[in-house]
């Protein structure tokens, strides 16, 4: 029974067709790169490792449970499209499943991967790579120049959004066993994915509170403007969409600034 059972799951498992096996095989895992530097997790320029499994974790650790298509971006430049994987947060790792097995692609050879939001229709981005001086406040894990951040908008700074990894919480609850008596019973389960958003200037990573006064303090050089755009606009100031509209709408008060800006060198020029 447990044979079938195995095996119908089986079916239930994405896997890449033989033009994109044939293809990811090509570049990600070429012969150059031996079976002890690929499965070696101290060794340098490893391209995957096997994928953990978590069978004493109740939960899962993914961005989206559900396996979804997509594309891989690559370090070299190059894309793999029409890929189904999963975003691991807890590891933050990209998971395909390659030759019936799961693994984690490297991020330094993995630099982003898209996918179509099936509720929204958009198209969500994420990258990694970016440089990295200071993070002010974070509230949770590292970010370093491998971290996957969901990008919002961008321009001469950019706006992101880290997704946590889904910390492992122990729960202990008494139990009363027949015969046994009163005991402690542990699990393990991932809590709540985390979100946090971010404006990178320079290498600068500054978190974003998604309320009126983290909006503003963002955008503090231009906050008269800004504070009358979000009344104007009737924003909530509690959602990542609203945070890029008012980005996008610094940069025009930015732009018609720069562009005022040179009109007066401009005639000042003329005038001489």
């Amino acid at each position: 029974m447990k044979t079938i059972l195995l095996f119908f799951l089986s079916l239930s498992i994405p896997m890449l067709s033989m033009a994109q096996e044939e293809e990811f095989h090509r570049i990600l895992l070429s012969e150059e790169h031996t079976a002890a530097r690929i499965t070696s997790a101290t060794a340098p320029n490893r391209l995957y490792e096997f994928a953990m499994e978590y069978p004493e974790i109740q939960g899962q650790p993914y961005l989206e449970e559900n396996w979804q298509k997509g594309t891989l971006h690559l370090s070299d430049g190059s894309s793999l499209t029409d890929i189904t994987f999963r975003y691991n947060i807890y590891e933050d790792l990209v998971e395909v499943m390659y030759q019936g097995r799961r693994i984690n692609l490297e991020p330094t050879e993995v630099t982003g991967f898209s996918f179509l939001d099936g509720q929204t229709g958009a198209v969500r981005n994420f990258r990694n790579g970016f440089k990295v001086n200071t993070v002010k406040a974070s509230r949770d894990k590292e970010i370093t120049s491998a971290s996957y951040m969901e990008v919002l908008y961008e321009s001469d700074h950019t706006l992101v959004l880290r997704h946590w990894y889904k910390a492992v919480q122990k729960s202990d609850n008494t139990t009363n066993v027949p015969g046994l008596g009163q005991g402690a019973a542990v699990s393990y389960h991932f809590t709540q994915a985390k979100e946090e958003a971010f404006i990178i200037k320079e290498g600068l990573f500054l978190p974003v509170k998604l309320s009126k006064k983290g909006f503003l303090e963002a955008f503090l050089d231009e906050r008269p403007l800004i504070q009358k755009y979000i009344k104007d606009k009737w924003l909530r100031c509690k959602t990542t969409e609203e945070l890029a509209q008012v980005a996008k709408y610094y940069d025009k008060i930015r732009l018609r600034r720069a562009q005022r800006k040179a009109e007066r060198e401009r005639e000042q020029e003329q005038r001489q």
